[in-house]
């Protein structure tokens, strides 16, 4: 019975760990593809601003 108690702490301690290590990734991964979909957004609206300049003249 003692072994079953250990091993279940063992797994629980793992997944705990796991939880943390996934949400540290999980708001790493937010904040890069935020940026970059930021950049993406301005880069495109400025190609936009120099075809609409480029069609009225």
């Amino acid at each position: 019975m003692e072994f079953i108690k250990s091993v279940f702490g063992l797994v629980f301690k793992v997944l705990l760990v796991l939880s943390v290590i996934g949400a540290v990734v999980g708001a790493i991964v937010y904040f890069v593809v935020k940026k970059d979909i930021k950049e993406i957004q301005e880069f495109t609206a400025r190609i936009r601003e120099e075809m609409e300049t480029e069609q009225g003249v």
